[in-house]
């Protein structure tokens, strides 16, 4: 359905007045709408989508099963070649940048901290050294690798991993595409947000209170995180310590099977 205008009039203004009849009936379906939600539930439209989606998905999210369900399946895609926040982005962003600002206010007012998880806190923990928490792959390739070509793309990986970028040793080792460094590329997080969670649970370390940007190096940002607690700079360490560990056994699965697939071409 148009508009026919007669006249010497601009092509321009045509197409302006065709499109009012589409707004004109989305506008009208929406006011129905919002006047019937308003007139049965007593709330607007924008109250009714916050109680009926935006609050139980938040609940999922953000809770410790959904939390590490969707990090996992992040990391997972992410050794498949797909950035891990094109799949996490969406669905935990929001959540938890909402519990980041809670803390925040409630941290300012002294009041009782009401969020573990939080957008500071997955950044604190599950991204050391990058996604994957790979600083601890890193330091189980210098200290125990033992082929010369992951120990160099490790040197020219270092640096960015002091700030959290990992897609130097993620495309240049290769974690992507390799299943053997792919599952502690998964599981390392897992462990560190676990340990992490309960820690702050149990009281161990502060709240995550303060959005730290996600580049603050591993250790410094978990003092900063929590307001200044240096136990959580502590329970870094020990994470680290604890992921070089788990990353050991496949790097040592990983050089064996390159060492025999290098014999094979070599006899060929």
């Amino acid at each position: 359905m148009q508009i026919n205008l007669t006249g010497n009039i601009p092509p321009a203004v045509i197409k302006s007045f065709n499109v009012l009849i589409p707004i004109m009936i989305t506008v009208i379906i929406f006011s129905v709408m919002s006047f019937a939600v308003n007139q049965i539930f007593n709330m607007d439209f924008n109250t009714l989508v916050t109680t009926i989606i935006t609050k139980p998905l938040s609940y999922v999210t953000t809770s410790l099963p959904g939390f590490l369900l969707i990090t996992s399946i992040a990391n997972l895609f992410f050794g498949l070649g797909i950035h891990q926040a094109v799949i996490s982005g969406p669905l935990l962003d929001p959540f938890l940048l909402q519990n980041m600002q809670e803390n925040m206010v409630a941290y300012a007012n002294h009041q009782e901290i009401p969020h573990i998880i939080n957008m500071a806190f997955k950044d604190t923990f599950a991204v050391m050294g990058g996604s994957g928490n790979t600083i601890g792959l890193l330091i189980a390739i210098f200290i125990f690798g033992k082929r010369k070509d992951y120990k160099d793309i490790s040197k020219l990986s270092a640096a960015p991993s002091l700030f959290n970028i990992s897609e130097p040793i993620i495309f240049g080792l290769p974690i992507v595409f390799n299943p053997l460094l792919i599952i502690p590329f998964v599981l390392a997080p897992i462990f560190s947000l676990t340990t992490a969670y309960y820690a702050t649970a149990a009281g161990w370390i502060n709240h995550v209170v303060v959005q730290t940007p996600w580049t603050t190096p591993p250790i410094i940002s978990g003092f900063l995180a929590t307001g200044g607690d240096w136990r959580a700079s502590v329970l870094q360490v020990i994470i680290i310590v604890v992921t070089v560990f788990i990353y050991l056994p496949f790097l040592r699965m990983d050089e064996k099977v390159a060492f025999a697939t290098a014999q094979k071409s070599d006899a060929k």
